[in-house]
């Protein structure tokens, strides 16, 4: 017995599974998570070491270097790219797609281990770190309050961070822009130097005056009692009050030779939002976690934060769930109208609105059913898998129409609306089941293709096969059932009142469509005469027209992704190495206030300054990030807002600006990819002076080429330095250890953080430094004593002497050669 035949003598049990299935697509829709693009796990894990005090050049030679070489062993390896900068080490390793992560990740690990014991003393253990898409923030906050900056900082860390990171769906959320607590010890050096003594005393004292430690248990009777020492600070007086040296009776404390600051750490970032400090929280999602629903949950986190603490402002500045919301709704839209064209089509072509009514159940059917399938493969709903709905709409109606053709000719023969159903069904089945293979087989191989391509073409040819299948199944049971028992073999029901006039109007509709058709048709006639008597020029022309489409395809664009407005635009800035933060900031205001006035659809600016911009390593540059209106709320595409925006921006002193529009940069992070640019030349090599003269070629040569715009070669800038070199023979006469000489040169300048201050709760560090005005001048710093193991004090000027130098901020390599880019 056919599928058919069961289908259409058991007409209860048909739709009984039919609307089974209505039910579980609709339970499975509300169970998917929405998201921009499908869930893409980009394989690639980094291997981070952190060398504090070490230069670029010394951390390539000694930390990058050498994982490199150990690494390149790790089976599965596409690409290694590292940068080198100061204080830490980056190894990126690129895997083939489709490689088991977590094996390579365990290979890595074995291999780090083989390694830990050839890295230097002062570099840490290297950490892995396992690239993740849903590791890229979802909402921008911003916070603003008349509270001082300190107390606002541990207001968002204590309070207002934990109740968004308690959200479901919520990852984690990060702030930029805080000003940390920090106590401060400002020596004075002529008294230190009047004391006859060294930095590193004050140091020691403060570490060994600070501390709290178990003591272990004791037992009295039955109790077994745990003891512990309490010598922590308390207050900022007993830090004053620290004994640093007892000397021929007299004791020295810490507020003889130094002010006790209760202050802020330095700042090597500002964060702006519209011109105005403030702080600003990224807010991450959970991978897997809906999208749009972690967005409505935190909008309402916000109200009830701005209820709950009236001292302060959080706004919603940048929502990337609009732009998902906006994608989601423009394809959803597009399917609607193609459901509904659909649907006029085939009132105008079966000229009966039951038979019309009948495609028209069978088609949300089969989309419902499709739902549930997505669910069960494990997809998400996004702009791939809602493409794969929309283009799968069109072919839903093909195999019902062709069914409800072959029954209604089955009834004009005379059968009986059961009979026509059966034996016109099984009549085509075949053709249909032929016909919706073809397709199929058009989209199944694109689930084998790998790479970013594929991952991208996945979800679309399983969504528009699982669609396809379902249309099959509803045509072949469905549809029948529904011709037989519901299509009447005629209507002789009479109409009155307002129905009579509308079924006249219908009637009338019907009868100028035929009239139309039986033209076009008549036309139709004529040509395939005229093509059948004149077979060699009707095949000549086919020929010509094949001919001259294939000429046509080199001239058609290609890209990987296409346009799109995202309603942000990137406005990137630097300045040259070195440059104070003072000068950068002053700089960017000038660059604020031309933004401001040249883009009036801009409803935030956010502005990262120094270490706040998108490459923490390179402090003298800064990105100002534009949020647009909504497209549809603005006259003037992105295109032309940046450049008008590019075009208001002056010379601005000492300041390179580059203006980009965001067109494609959030598809492109969701799949891994590397930003900067659509065409990037790579120079590799390891003469980095022969590389840079091949850079400016290539810089001059893209600048005359049509059609590129911001040509920029991406050279790692040089910062000047002053290199300290200590004098080891003179050291070791003294009995001074290199050791204590640098951290005598740093305290003076950086500070050192000698212990921490701990209060209700939490921690800050206690920073040991000499005064501004003592360290202004570099003859001030060298100076300073170091103490030798008799209790004299050195200055640093007998045994350090200082050279000018150059330094590269960061050294990029891949697959252990360097490299520069355009």
């Amino acid at each position: 017995m056919s599928l058919t035949r069961l289908a259409v003598q058991r007409p209860i049990t048909t739709l009984m599974s039919s609307l089974v299935l209505v039910m579980l697509g609709g339970v499975s829709l509300s169970q998917l998570s929405v998201d921009l693009m499908p869930d893409i796990q980009n394989p690639s894990v980094s291997v981070i070491t952190i060398y504090e005090g070490a230069g670029p050049d010394e951390a390539e030679k000694q930390i990058t270097r050498p994982i490199e070489q150990n690494l390149s062993s790790v089976s599965g390896i596409e690409d290694i790219l590292s940068s080198s900068m100061e204080g830490s080490s980056t190894v990126r390793l690129q895997f083939q797609w489709g490689t088991d992560l977590n094996l390579a990740i365990n290979e890595v690990r074995d291999s780090l281990n083989k390694l830990r014991n050839k890295l230097p003393e002062g570099a840490e253990d290297p950490y892995i770190r396992h690239y993740d898409v849903a590791d890229r923030p979802i909402l921008y906050l911003g916070l603003n309050s008349d509270l001082d900056p300190v107390t606002l900082t541990q207001l968002t860390e204590n309070q207002i961070i934990p109740q968004f990171e308690q959200l479901e769906g919520v990852a984690r959320v990060r702030m930029r822009g805080g000003i940390e607590r920090e106590i401060q010890i400002k020596l004075d050096r002529s008294k230190l130097e009047s004391l006859n003594m060294g930095v590193n005393e004050v140091i020691n004292a403060l570490k060994q005056q600070n501390i709290n430690q178990p003591a272990g248990n004791y037992e009295e009777g039955h109790l077994n009692l745990h003891i512990r020492s309490e010598g922590e600070f308390t207050s900022l007086d007993q830090i004053e009050n620290t004994v640093v040296r007892e000397q021929a009776g007299a004791t020295v404390h810490v507020r003889d030779i130094a002010e006790v600051v209760d202050g802020e750490k330095e700042r090597t970032e500002l964060t702006r939002m519209n011109g105005q400090p403030g702080i600003l929280l990224y807010v991450y999602k959970q991978s897997g976690a809906n999208t749009i629903n972690v967005s409505d949950e935190v909008r309402k986190q916000v109200e009830r934060t701005n209820k709950s603490i009236p001292d302060m402002n959080l706004t919603i500045r940048v929502d990337n769930s609009q732009y998902i919301r906006q994608s989601i709704a423009n394809i959803q839209e597009a399917a609607l109208y193609g459901m509904g064209l659909a649907i006029l089509v085939l009132i105008l072509f079966l000229r009966s609105f039951r038979s019309m009514l009948v495609i028209g159940v069978c088609m949300p059917l089969s989309v419902l059913a499709t739902f549930t399938l997505i669910y069960f493969q494990g997809f998400t709903l996004n702009i791939i898998s809602f493409g794969g709905l929309a283009l799968g709409v069109g072919l839903l109606v093909d195999n019902s129409i062709v069914v409800l053709e072959s029954i209604f000719r089955k009834r004009e023969d005379g059968l009986d609306p059961i009979t026509a159903a059966i034996e016109g069904t099984e009549e085509v089945s075949s053709a249909i089941v032929a016909s919706t293979l073809t397709t199929l087989i058009i989209f199944l191989p694109l689930i084998f293709i790998h790479g970013t391509t594929g991952i991208l073409l996945h979800q679309l040819a399983w969504v528009v096969s699982f669609s396809l299948i379902c249309s099959l199944f509803a045509s072949l049971t469905l549809t029948p059932v529904m011709s037989a028992y519901w299509i009447p073999e005629e209507v002789t029901t009479p109409h009155t009142g307002w129905t009579r006039h509308w079924f006249k109007l219908i009637e009338g509709f019907h009868h100028l469509n035929y009239q139309i058709l039986l033209k076009l048709e008549r036309i139709y006639e004529r040509i395939l005469k005229f093509s059948l008597k004149h077979a060699t020029l009707t095949g000549f022309l086919l020929l010509l027209c094949f001919t001259t489409t294939l000429g046509l395809i080199p001239h058609v664009k290609t890209e990987f992704l296409p346009k799109t407005d995202e309603a942000a635009i990137n406005v990137y800035s630097r300045m040259a190495a070195g440059i104070q933060l003072r000068k950068l900031d002053q700089q960017t205001r000038i660059l604020e206030q031309a933004t401001i006035e040249s883009v009036p659809e801009a409803i935030a600016i956010a502005s990262f300054i120094g270490d706040g911009a998108d490459d923490a390593d390179q402090w003298n540059r800064t990105t100002l990030r534009i949020q647009l209106l909504p497209r549809s709320e603005r006259e003037r595409g992105i295109e032309e807002i940046r450049k008008a925006l590019d075009d208001s921006i002056g010379p601005i002193a000492g300041m390179k600006v580059q203006v980009k529009a965001q067109t494609e940069m959030m598809l492109m992070r969701m799949i891994g990819r590397r930003g900067g640019g659509d065409l990037v030349v790579q120079i590799a090599g390891h003469n980095l002076m022969a590389a840079q003269q091949i850079v400016d070629q290539v810089v001059a040569v893209m600048k005359q080429t049509p059609g590129l715009i911001n040509v920029e070669a991406e050279v790692s800038d040089k910062r000047p330095e002053l290199t300290a070199s200590i004098d080891r023979a003179k050291a070791g006469l003294l009995k001074i250890s290199v050791q204590d000489i640098a951290q005598t040169l740093e305290t003076t300048i950086r500070g050192t953080e000698a212990t921490l201050y701990r209060e209700e709760g939490d921690e800050f560090p206690v920073v040991v430094r000499l005064r501004e005005e003592d360290r202004d001048q570099m003859d001030d710093v060298q100076q300073v004593g170091v103490t030798t193991a008799t209790g004299r004090t050195i200055p640093l000027k007998n045994m350090l002497s200082f050279q000018p130098n150059e330094a590269p901020v960061v050294i990029e390599r891949q697959n252990q050669q360097r490299i520069l880019r355009v």
